[in-house]
């Protein structure tokens, strides 16, 4: 079992949720370890819909991969006063890759302007 699905485990066995939103995050779990974010990133959203805390969590992060950081840093913003403690370390890395990409295209034109 890869580190990212024990970690999905662990949570989905911290808080029962409805079948159906476990069935999404697991869906969303196994599209995002096949690089394919665009269908994780709706998977994981439905799971949220349906009442899951971490879906939230796992969008975002789906959100940096499809290079949607300013969504991402206010997904993330979103997940964290709906659920602090549904995250983990991997989560806080996407979060931070979030945040410096959101910060980049700024300090590019910044760049730019000074020339």
């Amino acid at each position: 079992m890869s580190v990212s699905a024990w970690i999905l485990t662990a949570l989905l066995g911290a808080a029962p949720l409805p079948p159906s939103a476990e069935t999404h995050l697991l869906s969303g779990a196994e599209a995002f370890r096949a690089g394919n974010y665009t269908v994780a990133l709706v998977e994981f959203r439905v799971a949220e819909r349906m009442g899951s805390a971490e879906g939230s969590w796992y969008a975002a992060a789906s959100l940096v991969k499809l290079g949607r950081a300013e969504d991402a840093v206010e997904g993330f913003a979103l997940a964290e006063r709906a659920s602090a403690a549904a995250h983990d370390a991997l989560l806080d890395y996407y979060r931070a890759l979030a945040c410096y990409q959101a910060r980049e295209p700024e300090t590019s034109s910044h760049r730019s302007a000074q020339r």
